[in-house]
């Protein structure tokens, strides 16, 4: 059986510029298991121009001991 990180995809998700018109988009992603998600900026060019760091999205079912200073959660999600 392969472990949680064996088992890890990498996708990428295009969000054309004009997604962005009013100041902000929607993007839905499933956690499973658990994931990051990064967010890469590229010019028309497919230049790397921007990025974040990886935030991680706990999977809802893990019971998992996260430091409080990290912790950060909204209700209703």
């Amino acid at each position: 059986m392969l472990s949680r990180l064996e088992q890890a995809t990498k996708n990428k998700h295009a969000v054309p510029a004009d997604a962005f018109s009013h100041g902000s988009t929607t993007f839905t992603l499933e956690r499973g298991l658990g994931s990051y998600l990064r967010l890469e900026v590229y010019d028309a060019t497919n230049t790397l121009i921007g990025f974040g760091n990886p935030l991680w999205l706990l999977s809802p079912h893990d019971k998992l001991n996260i430091p409080h200073a990290r912790r950060l959660s909204y209700p209703n999600l």
